[in-house]
């Protein structure tokens, strides 16, 4: 009797062992689901939110019972200081159309002369650069046939 006892002991151990083993598969599988579904309710709302707030809904920022983390204030007034910080720094550097280009005497020098006689050149204009000596962008005056001959374009 305690042959089988124990030998149905051995075999419960194995089922629990199995069973734990399952159950702990499910359960991480159930948790990368949740996160996954989590990352795509929040780039779903990306599109929906403030630009300088999307940084919000990236993979780095951490998931906690909260969608957007504990603490969504002070995550949106770091990003407001960062871009304010950034606008500032990147607001000197704006395009003015009133300012002088350094390279705008360089253009003046160089107008009406733009292929004189450079030696790379030859006096010609940039796209003749590499065309042979006997290209000929028109077609010549040749006769299409020899002179005795005229084709005939009727059917036969």
């Amino acid at each position: 009797m305690r042959a089988t006892q124990s030998s149905s002991d051995a075999e419960h151990k194995q089922q629990l062992g199995k069973l734990v083993t399952y159950n702990t598969d499910a359960l991480t599988m159930l948790g990368h689901i949740h996160m996954e579904l989590l990352n795509r309710r929040r780039e779903l709302i990306k599109p929906n939110l403030n630009k300088e707030y999307v940084s919000l809904c990236s993979p780095q920022t951490p998931i906690t019972e909260l969608l957007f983390g504990d603490d969504l204030q002070a995550q949106m007034a770091s990003i407001k200081a960062a871009n304010r910080i950034s606008q500032s720094t990147t607001s000197s550097s704006k395009f003015n159309p009133n300012t002088r280009s350094p390279f705008e005497g360089a253009k003046n020098r160089l107008k009406g002369k733009q292929f004189a006689h450079s030696s790379h050149t030859n006096g010609k204009p940039f796209l003749w650069q590499n065309r042979g000596n006997n290209y000929r962008p028109y077609p010549q005056n040749k006769p299409k046939f020899p002179a005795g001959k005229k084709k005939s374009y009727q059917w036969q």
